[in-house]
């Protein structure tokens, strides 16, 4: 489910016109704030269905980050999100900064069925995107909780699987031979489960944090499979500086990943 930041609802001041009117005004008034607000760089209006369906118009703002959000909530035409925009630092609700879908075909395949990959196609030298995910105590974690440092990010459908316990292990193993990186393993699984299941397999070396919330991490790293809402097995390695340095997105999600090319990559950072 893709959620974004929404300003404010104009209803009540189309109140009283024929419906062609009430949409002329308040697509007007809320298309020209475009501009104006602090981090809003983008917005599309459009009529909601419910009880105010003739005239109940909705402006979809477009955050350059979440940092924007500190001028969003502040400025006076924006009173009426400060609300939201506490939701989200206090992480129960979320936002999206792309409302324009991606979808990438013929990549990846699940038991031998192709999946489409929702998000943008990273590449070696991209600047790696933020995210946002939950930790097993369901605290917020992001990618700049980790500055200064490597980071090696597993990315598995499901923990509660054979490959992707495979996975996962391989990783807590090899990342005792790693100084000064942060080993992360990101899926789909809700907090409560990784928690039980890092436990239970003494999972110790690696991170393991949940995109289950709104599927941040894949749709920002273009990983989320649409079909299954679950992310495709790929490694990225992002530098210091974050920027990305490996990309690997296996090609059949039910096979391993190439662990020898990884451990090649992290050779050559070093």
């Amino acid at each position: 489910m893709i959620r974004h930041i929404v300003a404010w609802k104009l209803k009540d001041e189309a109140q009283g016109n024929d419906k062609e009117t009430n949409g002329a005004i308040i697509k007007e008034k809320l298309e020209g704030l475009v501009g104006k607000i602090p981090g809003l760089l983008k917005a599309k209006v459009f009529k909601t269905a419910g009880k105010y369906t003739d005239y109940d118009y909705t402006l979809i703002s477009k955050l350059e980050s979440e940092e924007a959000l500190d001028g969003y909530q502040a400025h006076p035409l924006h009173k009426e999100a400060a609300d939201f925009v506490s939701s989200v630092r206090e992480g129960r609700a979320c936002i999206d900064y792309d409302d324009g879908k991606k979808e990438r075909k013929g990549i990846v395949t699940m038991k031998g069925n192709p999946m489409t990959l929702i998000g943008p196609e990273l590449k070696v030298g991209d600047k790696a995107p933020d995210f946002t995910l939950l930790s097993e105590t369901m605290a917020p974690v992001s990618l700049n909780d980790f500055n200064g440092k490597f980071k090696v990010i597993s990315v598995t459908p499901s923990l509660d699987t054979p490959v992707c316990d495979l996975q996962i292990h391989w990783f807590n193993e090899d990342a005792a031979n790693h100084q000064d990186t942060a080993v992360l393993n990101i899926s789909m699984d809700l907090p409560f489960a990784i928690k039980r299941f890092c436990a239970t397999a003494g999972i110790e070396n690696v991170k393991a944090l949940s995109d289950h919330r709104n599927a941040h991490f894949g749709k920002a790293y273009g990983v989320l499979m649409g079909e299954l809402r679950l992310l495709a097995r790929s490694i990225f390695i992002i530098d210091r500086d974050n920027v990305i340095r490996y990309i690997q997105i296996v090609n059949e999600q039910t096979n391993e990943p190439d662990y020898d090319a990884v451990i090649e990559a992290l050779k050559g950072m070093a």
